[in-house]
């Protein structure tokens, strides 16, 4: 759809033909004193006076020129309308756990913080309007990004997020309490947490199962996702000396992750979210796939429209007319006596 956002300035060009007999009338004031040819008709009346060719044609240009420049004050736009619009978003607060079983190298071809931001990236790109904030933790828990609609610099900081940030340990109990804190003054009408670990509890002030009851009282649910194959994997310690190992006990047996699956079902239960496994990077994937579908944006039915100003293709062709025409009045197109 075409139409002009100020149309009422297109008025002005009623202006351009009076101005087309205003100047040929000046043009020939300024010609007084040459002579032109009349030719006399068989009933003895005179012709009008006649002007240069180029005299005329420059006039023409000129007014072009103003035309093109009325037509550009007028702000000449392309309207798109869509439909729907989304009305009203959700604040989502994704809670990634980096501490270092996360580097249990059981979802190929990386380890599973390198699986984990790579699904949580593409959920920030699936989203269309909802504010969403970052909080990593490992045996304490910081906001890595408060809420925003800025995905291109949420993803910037989520890239950036990587092992001993913080002491190790999981503090799963601190990281739901800093995502609460979020959300706190949150006005939005759906508010939900998305809790990603691979491990349990054994850091931090707060109980996690107290964090779901306090979530539970200010209407944010908690989707819960466990990582982690069935049975545990070996946790890889790297040493610029030694190289890659693998974490050992006392008693000289490989450290396995473990994965508290009861408390995360019960914090999800308890905040009216779900839990759900993921044993590798694609099922990681479908789950958080699964939890952007469960929680679209509400979408109303009310039009919007996008716009493409084309005042320049109208002000720079008349621009650059206005110039030739004025300087063809001062050299070729002037009336001299």
């Amino acid at each position: 759809m075409f139409r002009f956002e100020s149309a009422y300035l297109l008025g002005l060009l009623a202006l351009v033909p009076l101005l087309w007999l205003a100047l040929t009338r000046v043009g020939h004031l300024i010609a007084g004193s040459l002579r032109y040819s009349h030719v006399t008709s068989f009933f003895g009346s005179r012709s009008r006076p006649t002007y240069p060719l180029r005299y005329i044609l420059t006039l023409a240009l000129f007014l072009c020129a103003l035309s093109l420049l009325v037509l550009g004050a007028a702000r000449p736009q392309l309207v798109k309308y869509d439909e729907p619009v989304s009305a009203m978003g959700r604040d989502i607060v994704l809670v990634l756990d980096i501490s270092g079983s996360m580097r249990a190298e059981d979802f190929q071809p990386n380890n599973r913080l390198f699986a984990a931001k790579q699904v949580v990236a593409d959920f920030i790109e699936s989203r269309e309007s909802d504010r969403i904030a970052l909080v990593s933790f490992a045996g304490q828990s910081f906001t890595q990004c408060p809420l925003t609609l800025d995905y291109d610099m949420l993803i910037s900081l989520l890239q950036s997020v990587d092992f001993d940030m913080v002491e190790d340990g999981t503090a799963i109990g601190n990281a739901l309490g800093t995502a609460l804190n979020r959300l706190k003054d949150s006005k939005a009408k759906s508010k939900i947490i998305v809790l990603l670990t691979d491990g349990e509890n054994n850091r931090g002030e707060i109980d996690p199962l107290t964090a779901a009851e306090m979530a539970k009282t200010m209407g944010v649910r908690i989707y819960c996702v466990g990582v982690g194959k069935r049975g545990g994997a070996r946790i890889p310690i790297y040493d610029k000396r030694w190289g890659k190992r693998y974490a050992v006990g006392r008693d000289g047996r490989p450290v396995l992750t473990k994965l508290d699956e009861k408390t995360l079902k019960g914090i999800a239960s308890a905040s009216g979210g779900r839990y759900s496994r993921a044993t590798d990077a694609e099922s990681l994937k479908r789950i958080y796939e699964q939890i952007s579908e469960a929680e679209k944006s509400e979408l109303e039915g009310k039009r919007f429209s996008t716009f493409k100003e084309l005042m320049p293709y109208f002000v720079l062709p008349g621009l650059c007319l206005l110039l030739i025409s004025l300087a063809l009045f001062r050299t070729a197109a002037r009336v001299m006596p």
